[in-house]
């Protein structure tokens, strides 16, 4: 065996001797420097003396916190060599630390600098063409895809525009619902006040709430029994009184409507087409009463009146036709006054208005006469009760509920959505003012230019015909205001107005009824609240109706005011088809109440109309009867229809639609034409692709306001009387349809039923 010299190291173990000796001394050095630096060394003087570490004084008295900087400088000093000694390799490399880290930060500060410098200007010119390039660009995708070439416009512009649209819900409704994601993520992150009680506070927790998975079933079923539902069992025998209290009382106590919503009756018919119905209602059943027992009876009931009730709906209801009835039934005023005040008891006159007469008389006529429609009735609002509240009380019935609509993976969507809904139904000022935090200052400015260019356009249409009633229009657009306060409501007022607002902990539904229990209360109490209030109030603040005859507001949805729907770059006819349009509908059906209607939403005779030209205003009603009788359309649409027509032909003669190069095209612009006005088809009655709205012709900018203002309405299933009578009846009626679409006047849709 060969001879070990003295002193070998084999070299792993070297290795280790090198690594750990060096580390132990210096950790053992550093901890003596830095307790004699902290003896050496005053707490006032580690605090105020050295600037760099002032600035992280936590109020502490030792001085303690502030050790990082002046320990680094006496350890530099401390490593400082003696004169005459050698620097070693860790001491020069300690030294030239601080220039490396210096020279670092330069190269990166300029690294970044000339990055900065170049993407800038490209980012910012992408922002600027961003509405135009990739937003305005997709509703102009979006119209191409639905139309059908094939189909002339002339003969049925309505499937000439919609025939590629196959979804349930118009387009508008598809873009609502993006906008709605946007809005509700905004809402999410709302950052918290100062004081953590704002109106945004309240609103960002209420929502928060209502997103989380806590179960509140025993909740909802304490609520039905507070409503006098023993839903799912028979409540035994139902007097009318109480039967109208409890659809009453739902409604003024917690502003719940207890009957029936377009959502509900699109959810069952779709449950009892995949043979889901029965499965849904006993699985709520057991939820709010218990296994074991048999439903059978229930289910039965509640889906014959869902059926009579659809089908009621879908005859008497429509347009809404605002009317005061004589309060003559003994039994609703019995159950009004059962949830008023006493002070509110007092009624001027015994009256109340109804916007769905011959609704409204259809259910207390058919469903509260006998104790058996009673009873079928109460089973019924028992499970639309609990379907309304699902959503904001049990997840378990949520997730069920789009599983058996073939819906599984839209449960969270549909939940958010519900629970935004709630919480807009409860404090609809903070949200509208949340939403419009989302349009910028140039969207804002030109949603003021279109609407003061409707007004113009309006009045001067008038004009034309009749000076002293235009001038009445125009005093009375002039107290119409864009949205809430013209978009200028502050916080401060927002914060007035939800001071009665609680923040609260528990479930959501708790807070849900608890909230908006505070806010009916608040406006039933007429002493409380002079006449000229603006009567913000839950859920029928969200009507549009009720915003513009009371409000005096036109509320436009904030998904009609940002892209892709609208944008300040948009050209003319964009703008006038999607806002301008909108707008001027709600100023028509001002003008229908302030001339067809007397203070008390009585109708006016047509001889006693004060609108001087009351002939030419009507004049399209009466060439378009045979069509809408032959259609069995809804009376009621006849009034949307005559509107459409007036402000679409308004709107096309203002100065501001013929600006920007958007002119009446000459006779050679338009496409060509056979021998009987129709357009050829293949030329021109297609979209081109394009890659900016620019590039369009003035001709194909008029028809693309055609072709949108009918796209709004495009939809696939339901009711289709009004769209098709909009896109084939109204539009084809205006001005410049014919010339745009070289259709021959003889031929005009309205005289012709073959689009039926």
């Amino acid at each position: 065996m060969p001879k070990v010299p003295r002193g070998f190291v084999p070299p792993s173990r070297d290795r280790r001797r090198i690594r750990r000796k060096p580390a132990q001394f210096s950790l053992r050095r550093r901890r003596r420097r830095r307790s004699s630096f902290r003896r050496s060394r005053s707490s006032s003087d580690l605090c105020i003396s050295d600037p760099p570490c002032a600035r992280n004084v936590v109020h502490h008295t030792n001085g303690s916190e502030c050790m990082a900087a002046p320990a680094r400088k006496q350890r530099a000093r401390d490593r400082a060599p003696s004169q005459g000694r050698r620097k070693s390799a860790e001491q020069i490399l300690e030294e030239s630390l601080p220039s490396r880290r210096h020279a670092l930060f330069v190269a990166c500060m300029s690294t970044v600098s000339g990055v900065l410098a170049c993407v800038v200007p490209l980012a910012v010119n992408w922002w600027q063409h961003k509405g135009e390039d990739r937003e305005c660009l997709m509703l102009y995708a979006d119209v191409r895809r639905s139309a059908d070439p094939s189909v002339s416009p002339c003969d049925d512009f309505h499937r000439h525009v919609c025939a590629g649209w196959t979804r349930l819900n118009t387009p508008l409704e598809a873009y609502k619902q993006r906008a709605s994601l946007i809005i509700r993520n905004a809402v999410l992150l709302q950052q918290s006040g100062p004081t953590g009680h704002s109106a945004r506070d309240k609103a960002h927790r209420l929502f928060v709430r209502c997103l989380s998975h806590a179960a509140s079933e025993d909740l909802l079923r304490s609520f039905l029994q507070r409503l006098k539902l023993g839903w799912p069992l028979q409540a035994g025998t139902v007097s009318r009184v109480d039967f109208l209290d409890t659809l009453i009382g739902s409604s003024l106590d917690y502003g719940v409507p207890s009957l029936w919503s377009m959502a509900w009756i699109a959810h069952v018919l779709r449950l009892v087409r995949r043979r889901r119905a029965r499965l849904y209602l006993r699985r709520c059943a057991e939820i709010i009463g218990g296994t074991g027992q048999s439903y059978e009876e229930m289910i039965q009931k509640v889906l014959r009146m869902h059926t009579a009730l659809s089908r009621d709906i879908y005859t008497h209801y429509g347009f809404p036709d605002a009317q005061y009835v004589n309060l003559s039934d003994v039994d609703m005023r019995v159950a009004m006054n059962r949830h008023l005040p006493d002070s509110s008891q007092l009624w001027p006159k015994d009256e109340m208005l109804v916007l769905h007469l011959q609704l409204f008389r259809r259910f207390l006529d058919g469903y509260t006469s006998s104790e058996e429609a009673r009873s079928r009735a109460q089973l019924y609002i028992g499970a639309y009760v609990v379907w309304y509240l699902s959503p904001l009380a049990s997840q378990y019935l949520t997730r069920h509920l789009m599983a058996d609509l073939g819906l599984a993976d839209e449960a969270d969507g549909y939940k958010a959505a519900r629970c935004f809904d709630a919480i807009a139904g409860l404090m609809p000022l903070a949200v509208w003012k949340m939403m419009h935090a989302m349009i910028n200052e140039h969207e804002t400015a030109a949603m003021f230019e279109v609407f003061g260019e409707v007004r113009n356009a309006l009045y001067d249409a008038t004009r034309r015909t009749d000076v002293s009633t235009a001038e009445d229009m125009r005093l009375a657009m002039n107290d119409v205001s864009l949205n809430a306060f013209n978009m200028s409501v502050t916080w401060e007022t927002v914060e007035q107005a939800y001071d009665y607002v609680p923040m609260m902990k528990g479930s959501f539904l708790s807070m849900y009824l608890t909230v908006a229990s505070a806010g009916m209360a608040t406006y039933k109490d007429s002493h409380r609240n002079s006449a000229s209030d603006v009567r913000y109030l839950p859920i029928i603040t969200l009507s549009e109706l009720y915003r513009m005859l009371v409000l005096r507001e036109v509320g436009v949805p904030v998904h009609l005011a940002i892209p892709p729907l609208f944008h300040s770059s948009f050209p003319v006819h964009l703008k006038m088809a999607v806002l301008g349009k909108y707008i001027a509908f709600n100023f028509g059906l001002m003008f229908y109440y302030i001339f067809y209607r007397t203070a008390s939403f009585k109708l006016v005779p047509f001889d006693l109309v004060r609108y001087s030209n009351k002939e030419q205003f009507t004049e399209i009603l009466l060439s378009a009867r045979p069509v809408l009788l032959s259609l069995s359309l809804h009376p009621s649409h006849y009034v949307p229809l005559v509107i459409h027509s007036y402000v679409l032909d308004a709107i096309q003669r203002t100065s501001f639609f013929q600006s920007d190069g958007a002119q009446e095209p000459s006779e050679g612009a338009y496409p060509p034409a056979d021998n009987d006005g129709q357009l050829v088809m293949g030329q021109g009655s297609e979209l081109r692709p394009v890659r900016s709205l620019q590039e369009l012709s003035p001709w194909e900018l008029h028809r693309l306001f055609y072709l949108v203002s009918c796209f709004a309405h495009c939809r696939s299933l339901g009711d289709m009387s009004l769209p098709k009578s909009i896109c084939n009846v109204a539009l084809p009626a205006s001005a410049g349809f014919s010339r745009v679409f070289k259709c021959a006047t003889g031929d005009a849709m309205f005289f012709n039923t073959t689009w039926e």
